[in-house]
């Protein structure tokens, strides 16, 4: 089995990585230009489908077996400290909104996607690594000498084969509409390139204007727990948000 890259761990302790990686959102988010990917304004009403109430019964429809320990999880916030090693990660690795995307290439090549970018743009950047081409062009406002982050181990959520050639590190947050437009984006790429893409899913919940994005991450956490990660992920993203 091909060995993954093994890259430089964020600096950081937890709890000041939290703290800068707020930082970097809430700069992210006033210097943004108008109409661009932010997700809900500051002040506007949380959407009712990421209510407690309402993930205990999306984790249900999503086929987590056992709802009750589930529920207990949840109303425990048990993986909150992963989700704040999460953030910090995102913070070391250069995120400053999300959806942000890190290509990593057959040689350990790098590629920063910023924002919810068309299939075909992504397509782009994976076919030029896979043929060791140049980038086309780096999708990060501003990209960073030197994107570091933890290494990607038996711990994460991923899915697609350990030795594909290209790996897609996502950090993501549930609540963020523009996560929820290209989450259906890297799904098309696990089906076109089934086995030469990794996806690998991290947290990074924007709480400044997501009220209920942390507990949508503590949630997907409780339900792989019991095995259902991708099963919870994939119905928030899609069809929770059509029940609403």
């Amino acid at each position: 089995m091909e060995e993954q890259p093994q890259f430089k761990k964020e600096k950081f302790t937890a709890p000041m990585a939290v703290v800068v990686a707020g930082a970097l959102i809430a700069a992210a988010l006033y210097f943004r230009p108008a109409g661009s990917p932010t997700g809900v304004q500051p002040g506007a009403e949380a959407p009712s489908h990421l209510t407690e109430e309402k993930l205990i019964e999306h984790a249900e429809a999503a086929g987590v077996p056992d709802v009750d320990a589930f529920q207990t999880c949840l109303e425990d916030k048990q993986y909150d400290g992963e989700i704040d090693a999460d953030l910090a990660d995102a913070a070391a690795a250069g995120g400053t909104g999300t959806p942000y995307t890190i290509l990593i290439g057959p040689n350990g090549e790098k590629v920063p996607i910023g924002g919810a970018l068309p299939y075909e743009a992504v397509k782009a950047e994976i076919d030029n690594l896979l043929a060791g081409k140049t980038p086309v062009a780096p999708a990060n406002p501003s990209p960073t000498p030197e994107i570091t982050f933890r290494v990607i181990d038996d711990t994460d959520h991923a899915r697609g084969p350990a030795g594909a050639r290209i790996t897609m590190l996502e950090y993501s947050d549930i609540e963020c509409p523009y996560c929820q437009q290209f989450h259906p984006t890297l799904e098309r790429v696990m089906e076109e390139y089934p086995n030469d893409v990794r996806w690998v899913y991290r947290h990074f919940p924007l709480e400044q204007i997501h009220p209920h994005a942390r507990e949508a991450a503590n949630a997907t956490e409780c339900a792989a727990v019991q095995g259902k990660f991708w099963e919870l992920t994939d119905y928030l993203f899609t069809e929770a948000i059509k029940k609403g």
